[in-house]
């Protein structure tokens, strides 16, 4: 049974001390898609791009007992610095690549948040760009940087060696802003060979991909 609004709360209640507010969505589809934080046990769960903050990695480090917990991005001076959570993976990398080093099928838990957006200036400035995004809409925008998903063709490229990544019954969660814009959409998915997925408006902004294999 899909965990409820008040379940959700509860849940962040539980768990205050990790500050899980900003990946709620992330957190209520993860647990609907497992059942319970027990059924991480001895998983291997990777978010992209989790910057300075830690909150999500932390939260399944230490109430999941996973096998494994990594972060990947590239975040010149803040991933890079001395990592005070031993048990937790964190590579400054660009996604492409360490994606690609990855074995198929070696995580069951991949998610990001407000990643495959951003481009190299502030990505609060492109989310409020509508010229910005009606040419990704529109595929104007090809490859700024070949290793930052910034282009359509980067985004489907990281979603692409993702869901390799991803083990049969694992979970892959992508929350994007601007969703009028969001160059991902069911034309995409075809070519990338998903067939379990499905989106959820989030507000006026976001929505989250869910995708299963």
């Amino acid at each position: 049974m899909p965990l409820s609004d008040e379940q959700l709360k509860q849940t962040l209640k539980e768990f205050k001390a990790y500050h899980l507010k900003l990946f709620s969505e992330i957190l209520r589809e993860t647990l609907n898609h497992f059942g319970s934080l027990q059924a991480l046990n001895d998983c291997r769960i990777l978010e992209l791009g989790p910057g300075g903050k830690r909150n999500m990695l932390r939260f399944f480090q230490q109430e999941a007992s996973p096998k494994e917990v990594r972060g990947i991005g590239r975040m010149p001076g803040r991933l890079g610095a001395k990592n005070k959570d031993e048990n937790i993976k964190l590579s400054n990398t660009f996604l492409l690549p360490a994606l690609r080093s990855f074995k198929s099928q070696s995580y069951q838990l991949i998610y990001s948040r407000h990643v495959l957006e951003e481009h190299s200036i502030n990505p609060l400035v492109l989310l409020s760009s509508s010229v910005y995004w009606r040419a990704i809409k529109e595929n104007r925008i090809k490859n700024p940087d070949k290793y930052f998903p910034s282009s359509r063709a980067n985004i489907l490229a990281v979603l692409k060696e993702a869901f390799r990544v991803l083990k049969p019954g694992g979970l892959l969660l992508a929350q994007v802003a601007k969703d009028k814009n969001c160059p991902i959409n069911e034309a995409v998915m075809k070519p990338l060979s998903i067939r379990k997925y499905r989106k959820r408006k989030l507000d006026r902004l976001s929505a989250l991909w869910i995708i299963s294999k």
